[in-house]
């Protein structure tokens, strides 16, 4: 994926834990400054760099979930994506920390990616009722994400309703716009859906619209490349 929750997916906040300022560790200062490193090196798609940060701060301390959200967030990458390996890397994390989001945000991510849309609808589902006082960009991706794996299985009368009850088109979030395009474009109607996109592009940052397009990029709306997206000046 291009970003991830973390994704560099927020896509970096979603898909990574927040490092914490200290941690219980013999040397947490230098598996900060390691973990730091790898999710800057994530950020520009050095890799196997950052394979290797990770590799130095799990045997320094081998308890940091983070470790394994980063690493299993890189291995989401398109570059070197191993959807099975990076399931394995989120559950270590999620064992270590089975109450927090950012584990079960990434392994329900697995299942988006990999097109198993009643799976990812019921994980992402889970999420929201786990944690009903997520931040609202958080939880708007979120539950874009449940609405778009519903329109995939064609549950366009739930998706219409999902939009009218959790969006609105004065959101601070471009999930409203998106959630329109997601059934437009599902239905065949490209010239709405890329009405609806190129909407979202015109009133909204590039940083806050990223989440939504890689998840339209996972999903096969619109190409590797964003050209089905029209231009419009970066705010």
């Amino acid at each position: 994926m291009n970003t991830r929750f973390i994704l560099p997916l927020l896509v970096a906040a979603l898909v990574a834990s927040l490092i914490p300022a200290k941690a219980q560790s013999p040397q947490p200062d230098k598996v900060t400054e390691l973990l730091s490193e790898a999710q800057s090196l994530q950020g520009r798609k050095r890799y196997l760099d950052a394979f290797s940060k990770l590799d130095e701060a799990e045997k320094l301390n081998p308890k940091r979930p983070e470790i394994y959200n980063i690493r299993g967030a890189i291995y989401l990458a398109a570059a070197v994506r191993d959807v099975d390996k990076a399931r394995e890397q989120f559950s270590k994390a999620h064992e270590m920390q089975p109450d927090a989001m950012p584990p079960l945000f990434n392994l329900a991510e697995t299942e988006f990616v990999s097109g198993k849309w009643v799976e990812s609808e019921k994980r992402f589902g889970d999420i929201l009722t786990k944690f009903p006082k997520l931040p609202v960009g958080v939880r708007h991706l979120v539950t874009f994400k449940v609405l778009l794996s519903r329109v995939k299985q064609q549950k366009f009368e739930e998706a219409e309703k999902m939009i009218k009850e959790s969006f609105s088109f004065m959101d601070d979030t471009p999930a409203y716009y998106f959630a329109k395009a997601v059934v437009a474009l599902e239905k065949k109607d490209e010239q709405t859906g890329n009405d609806w996109l190129a909407k979202a592009q015109i009133i909204f940052k590039k940083a806050d619209t990223s989440a939504y397009i890689d998840s339209m990029m996972e999903s096969h709306y619109i190409d590797s490349l964003g050209v089905s997206l029209p231009q419009a000046e970066e705010k």
